[in-house]
């Protein structure tokens, strides 16, 4: 059991890096770029080269993938089958199914050779099996950072600005003053802007003043003395509705 949790957790780390691999789509010709893992936010990001560039044009959520089958079995290599943009060996391809249970959309994936397709195959089946023991914490911090990225300039930081259009998306609702009094707590090189670690401060300062309304609450409340973690579960629920 741990040489094969080491030998997958050896394959997620190279997929981590990433491979060049040519994606098959129903609406578009087939195009060459690169697909890696990122773990820290537990998606899958597919890129292609513009110029000198990369740029990132689909994230897939890993928790998202419901099958990775080997093969050409999608309607997106078969929309090629009989043109010459048709992938010869079969042996080499993959398709990601995702989304919705009733509504699964697929990443249809040709690799250089047959060793990276069984990677990718193998790298995708453990991380997607892992995912319902990730602690909650965890799973918290992944969401962050994919909030962060999707906010973030070309220095890797973010304004208040971006703050104050991210904090619906946890249902926190203030004053802009409150937030620039917060967002000034955190900034303290002073430039208007913050990166990710100031941003995870933020959350917490804003997430415990959110704790204290409950606990204050709580006390206030006939019958329920005795059950603070209702409060916090609450909280968490109601702010990152997302993560359960």
């Amino acid at each position: 059991m741990l040489e094969t949790e080491i030998k997958e957790e050896s394959v997620v780390l190279r997929l981590e890096k990433g491979t060049a691999v040519k994606r098959y789509s129903y609406r578009h010709r087939p195009e060459d770029g690169t697909l890696r893992i990122r773990r820290e936010t537990h998606h899958i990001i597919w890129t292609v080269s513009q110029n000198t560039s990369e740029l990132i044009s689909k994230f897939v959520l890993l928790a998202d993938i419901k099958e990775v089958r080997a093969g050409q079995g999608s309607r997106d290599f078969k929309k090629w089958m009989d043109t010459k943009e048709a992938h010869k060996h079969e042996n080499t391809c993959f398709v990601i199914y995702y989304g919705k249970k009733f509504k699964l959309r697929s990443l249809s994936i040709a690799a250089i050779g047959e060793s990276e397709c069984k990677d990718w195959i193998l790298g995708l089946e453990h991380l997607r099996k892992e995912y319902p023991d990730v602690p909650y914490i965890i799973r918290l911090e992944r969401f962050l950072r994919t909030e962060f990225y999707n906010m973030e300039n070309r220095e890797n930081k973010i304004t208040m600005q971006d703050v104050e259009n991210f904090l619906p998306k946890i249902h926190y609702r203030t004053t802009n003053p409150r937030v620039k009094s917060i967002f000034d707590s955190v900034d303290d090189q002073r430039r208007g802007e913050i990166g990710f670690d100031q941003f995870l401060e933020l959350i917490k300062k804003i997430t415990w003043e959110e704790q204290e309304d409950l606990t204050n609450y709580r006390r206030q409340t006939d019958g329920e003395h005795d059950r603070p973690n209702l409060y916090l579960k609450r909280l968490y629920r109601h702010q990152w509705p997302c993560l359960f």
